[in-house]
């Protein structure tokens, strides 16, 4: 006669099954530890002061003397990404320093398997942020909100513009290469020409409220093909061009700006202009702006 086992009390051995689940369950128990273990590891040996130095000499390379780069505070951040506490671009031309806080930087794991990869970025800087997606071959898709500027004009001179670059956005190579497109947009609100009391006028800056730009280039020349000031002492349109030098405040310009004063202009201000430039019989001012972005000439 025959005795059946009840299958609750069959021994654990004989379960279907059985076998084949220990070794699973196992496996996945070890997963996250030993993922945990290395990632411990590598949070507690992470290379943080080689890989800082290598990152500041790629950089100032890529600089090619134009300025220097500083990081400091570089840290591995979770999930495979890279993240630095601080870090300022010292530009020698024009002078200006560009301090930015909290970077981050983290691979396009696909683009790893093909021969151009490249990783996303992001910053906080001069009061707004900044994000975007570098490759390897200089490609950049780059966006930019509420960037607090203050810019020098000419050198030698007292003469500078600020303002909010409330939007921004770039696409395409840079530096710029010959049989490469890229695409600009700009907006720019509150913007001023600081600098103006040399030149008698009763106040030191001149409103020029908002501008909005939008071009497109092909290699390093690049075509202004929309130019618009609104609503503030001058308003009036602009289009020209740009020849993109490898020392950016060397490139070449030539623009043209129809531009009409308003009745909140200061008038000593509206006197020197019309002596430089002779107004149209309609009030409007053609002006024609060539030279390089660092030296321009008013034609």
């Amino acid at each position: 006669m025959k005795f059946l086992i009840p299958s609750w009390r069959r021994p654990a051995g004989d379960r279907p099954g059985a076998s084949s689940r220990g070794p699973w369950a196992m496996l996945l128990w070890a997963l996250p530890v030993l993922l945990g273990g290395w990632l411990a590891g590598l949070f507690i040996w992470f290379p943080t002061s080689a890989l800082e130095t290598r990152l500041e000499q790629e950089a100032n390379t890529q600089l090619r003397g134009q300025g220097r780069l500083d990081l400091e505070g570089l840290s591995p951040r979770l999930p495979f990404a890279l993240g630095v506490r601080a870090g300022t671009l010292n530009l020698t031309q024009p002078v200006l320093d560009i301090a930015a806080e909290d970077i981050a930087a983290a691979p396009l794991w696909r683009s790893l398997f093909g021969g151009n990869p490249g990783l996303r970025f992001s910053a906080r800087l001069l009061g707004g942020e900044a994000q975007g997606v570098a490759r390897r071959d200089g490609e950049l898709d780059l966006k930019l909100r509420d960037l607090r500027l203050a810019l020098p004009l000419l050198e030698n001179s007292q003469l500078a513009v600020e303002g909010t670059l409330t939007q921004g956005a770039f696409t395409g190579p840079w530096p710029p290469r010959e049989g490469s497109a890229s695409r600009l947009l700009l907006t720019l609100t509150g913007v001023r020409l600081t600098g103006l009391s040399p030149f008698g006028a009763k106040g030191d800056a001149l409103e020029l409220g908002t501008l909005e730009l939008v071009g497109g280039g092909q290699g390093k020349a690049f075509k202004i093909e929309r130019l618009e000031a609104l609503d503030g002492h001058l308003i009036g349109t602009g289009s020209g061009s740009l020849l993109f030098a490898d020392n950016l405040p060397a490139s070449r310009m030539n623009l043209t700006l129809n531009l009409k004063t308003t009745a909140e202009m200061d008038g000593q201000l509206r006197e020197l202009l019309s002596v430089l430039v002779p107004p149209a019989p309609d009030g409007s001012l053609v002006l024609r702006l060539s030279g390089t972005l660092a030296r321009p000439r008013l034609n």
